[in-house]
């Protein structure tokens, strides 16, 4: 590993005064820089055991065993394009986990930050937060409003049984005494207030 740092590392030395070069003609020509930042399936024999932190993810239009090569490119006005960094992944990465990396690797090998536009995201986080405080009043308020059709339907249960006990009450003095239900008696109207009750508030 140490010797494959060094490699590296003396790469990186060679390329570098070919990448200021390249940053040099853009800032003269006044061209915009552009990075190009992607990953790139590196796959490997699907029955290998001997490859470390390999994985399965999509490469070359299919599921495949292998790594993500994470790379950025400079786009150069003589080169086309010059690589600027690469990073091996497991095969499983996608790209959206990896964006600020790529970026961070661009601007480290360039030593170029640009502007960060953070107005623009300060303008993005106060319509959501607007957005948010909108869903939260609805939140409380259809809250609340559960809350108070709760404290009915308790209310509507405790009335429906007060009622239930009373007409098993007067079903059984009725019985006791013998005597016929008729149309005003009290076991005919405790009757009608249960069903009432039942009827006004849902509760069968």
């Amino acid at each position: 590993m140490a010797e494959a740092q060094a490699l590296v590392q003396a790469v990186e030395q060679v390329e570098q005064p070919l990448i200021d070069a390249e940053l040099g003609r853009l800032r003269q020509q006044g061209e915009r820089i552009v990075y190009d930042g992607d990953l790139t399936g590196l796959p490997v024999s699907a029955s290998s055991r001997t490859y470390p932190n390999a994985a399965f993810g999509y490469m070359d239009d299919e599921i495949r065993l292998g790594y993500q090569a994470a790379v950025v490119s400079l786009q150069s006005p003589t080169y086309r394009r010059l690589w600027l960094s690469g990073q091996a992944h497991p095969g499983d990465t996608v790209s959206c986990t990896q964006a600020e990396a790529l970026v961070l690797a661009a601007e480290a090998r360039t030593g170029l930050r640009p502007r960060r536009r953070t107005e623009l995201l300060r303008q993005r986080i106060e319509v959501f937060e607007q957005a948010m405080k909108t869903t939260e009043q609805r939140l409380t308020t259809q809250t609340e409003a559960v809350r108070r059709a709760q404290e009915r339907l308790e209310a509507a249960r405790q009335q429906v049984g007060e009622r239930q006990r009373r007409l098993a009450e007067l079903e059984a003095l009725y019985h006791q005494r013998q005597r016929r239900e008729r149309p005003s008696s009290q076991l005919s109207q405790a009757r009608q207030r249960l069903g009432a009750a039942g009827a006004a508030d849902g509760v069968q």
